[in-house]
């Protein structure tokens, strides 16, 4: 079974299944010799090595917002990152805002 990359904005395949840019499909997903011709066209692409191997995109990891954090945990981060060795100053008096606006400058 010969596996293809779409590069086509989109195709349609059997049973007027719609893959998108970048979506994987087979030769299954379309009429018998069609994903040839699609390849031909320039719809599709056979996949290669790199194509299997390719691991998908990390989700970025958004540090949670100043309302799900307390003031004490934000401390806690910021002596840890002072800790490790992060050249950092701050007073743990200054209120919340303050101290998240530091925290979140490191990430």
């Amino acid at each position: 079974m010969a596996e293809y990359k779409v590069k086509a904005l989109s195709v349609g395949g059997l049973g007027n299944k719609i893959f998108s840019f970048g979506d994987f499909v087979t030769d299954e997903n379309f009429p018998r010799g069609n994903a040839k011709l699609l390849v031909e066209q320039g719809f599709l692409e056979p996949v290669t090595k790199e194509d299997e191997i390719e691991p998908p995109a990390p989700s970025p990891v958004l540090p949670p917002s100043i309302e799900q954090i307390s003031k004490a945990e934000i401390i806690k981060k910021l002596q840890e990152a002072k800790a490790s060795g992060i050249e950092i100053e701050f007073d743990e008096n200054a209120n919340k805002k303050v101290l998240y606006k530091i925290w979140i400058g490191l990430q």
